[in-house]
């Protein structure tokens, strides 16, 4: 760790394999200016399990995949069965794509590091694959009117008791923040023009075309705000495939912190909107659908 020619990748990777082994964190941060660690080495409770996360951008940020992957395998070959386990059922997944299946395999049989495991991994993520490719996205028009239809049966003039509206069931909150990342002069200061009572009184303030407009636009809002959880897709997290559209349905649901929050915790947090209905059920009822933003 100490040592300064270390790339920032693999100051990553040391990192969160020294989380693994010893169940600490590390008061270690990366020097970009020196290109090396600062700072001090302190024991303290591991409250929020990091290592999976420091590993996936330790990938993400090498250069060199193949030499990552050689040196991860040789670094975890002292750790106990089950956490080789654990981090190699978390990484040769992503690794597949990066690099060739044969190298993958090759580099496990030179260094004798769990090859049956990593083997095995490697077949059943062909057959997820397989049958991934004869999934067929459904088109984004239809993604449109199925969450339409699951937030207000279609209709466009309807509100709730939350103060949601409309078609997509918006609210003032969504309002602002389509305000706020919005060029669109249309789309420009409509909380301060729509609310619950002028809506109930009025629909034609926000018709459908305009709902449609807002819903597009939060789409775009929410897909910048989990830019860097698309790692995520593909991926099965608490029993369900994570999709673009999968992700952008929950954000809907629940807010872009909320599916974030179910990423991070493995599907252990679920967040719930005001129905009650769970961030994992609209992951799961929106996947597979063309996002054309």
């Amino acid at each position: 760790m100490k040592n300064s020619t270390l790339s920032y990748s693999y100051f990553l990777m040391d990192k969160s394999l020294e989380n693994y082994s010893m169940n600490e964190s590390h008061d270690y941060e990366w020097d970009f200016k020196n290109n090396k660690t600062k700072g001090e080495f302190v024991k303290k409770t591991n409250t929020e399990n990091n290592t999976v996360e420091w590993l996936k951008t330790s990938l993400e940020k090498a250069k060199n995949k193949v030499d990552w992957y050689r040196r991860l395998l040789t670094k975890i070959s002292s750790l106990n069965p089950k956490l080789k386990k654990i981090i190699l059922l978390s990484i040769i997944p992503l690794l597949i794509g990066l690099i060739s299946n044969s190298d993958i395999d090759d580099i496990a049989k030179e260094g004798g590091v769990e090859y049956s495991l990593i083997h095995n991994i490697i077949n059943n993520n062909k057959d997820i694959n397989k049958t991934k490719s004869k999934i067929k996205n459904k088109s984004f028009s239809k993604f449109i009117k199925d969450v339409a239809f699951r937030e207000s049966s279609g209709r466009w003039n309807v509100s709730n008791d939350g103060g949601y509206m409309g078609l997509y069931q918006i609210g003032r909150t969504a309002l602002k923040d389509v305000d706020q990342r919005t060029k669109d002069p249309e789309l420009k200061e409509l909380h301060k023009k729509i609310s619950k009572k002028k809506f109930d009184n009025d629909p034609n303030i926000f018709p459908a075309k305009l709902q449609t407009k807002v819903f597009k636009q939060l789409l775009r809002n929410n897909k910048h705000y989990l830019r860097n959880f698309y790692k995520y897709i593909g991926q099965n997290i608490g029993g369900i495939e994570i999709t673009e559209s999968g992700l952008l349905g929950g954000s809907h649901l629940v807010g872009h912190r909320g599916v974030k929050k179910f990423l991070r915790s493995g599907g252990k947090k679920d967040d719930k909107d005001g129905n009650g209905v769970k961030c994992s059920e609209y992951l799961k009822l929106f996947s597979n659908y063309e996002i054309d933003l």
